[in-house]
């Protein structure tokens, strides 16, 4: 039978989740240890419920609120938020995109072009960021070394660029003029 943990005090904080409460011991009590009546090694019952209990566990770091300077500090940011594309969606949003060629001097990473891309084309889809998309697609386009991170768009990158510069012009964010300047800025 399997020693009980023991109750959380001020120095060893506990976790909740759906019934069950995982205890991070303070460094001076000893970790709880249970008798072995055979293998307590990585598929015991008690290995499977506290791995269980850890893989609910979700971290959530707070949103972003200033915009970023520097291309140093966009990509600090960036890599630290999830990737699901929430967060950064929403860190996307608080950055005047006329402020891209400013913060990207030198130019912008690869991925983080490919990712932002992937956003914009998410969200103008979505029905609500057209006119968003489209503005930050022509700041984009002004960033250091602009010209070689189109050349290495994937297919589907470009893809995605088409379809939202379609989307912006069919919505009537963007005349037909600015269309035409992103499709070819961006080679679609």
């Amino acid at each position: 039978i399997p020693t009980p943990a023991p109750a959380p005090t001020p120095t060893s904080p506990a976790v909740t989740l759906s019934n069950t409460t995982v205890t991070h011991p303070s460094p001076s009590t000893p970790l709880a240890t249970s008798p072995s009546s055979g293998s307590n090694g990585p598929s015991s019952p008690s290995t499977r419920s506290v791995t269980a209990a850890l893989s609910q566990i979700k971290i959530t770091m707070p949103a972003p609120t200033q915009p970023p300077k520097t291309a140093f500090e966009f990509e600090r940011v960036w890599t630290s938020l999830p990737k699901d594309g929430t967060m950064r969606n929403d860190y996307l949003h608080i950055i005047d995109p006329a402020q891209l060629p400013a913060i990207f001097k030198e130019s912008m990473g690869a991925q983080i072009f490919s990712d932002i891309v992937d956003i914009i084309h998410e969200r103008a889809h979505a029905g609500d960021d057209a006119s968003w998309g489209a503005t930050f697609l022509k700041h984009m386009s002004q960033v250091g070394r602009f010209d070689m991170l189109t050349m290495f768009l994937s297919t589907k990158e470009r893809t995605m660029v088409a379809r939202t510069i379609d989307t912006a012009e069919t919505r009537k964010a963007i005349d037909p003029d600015q269309a035409c300047f992103l499709r070819v800025k961006f080679g679609v």
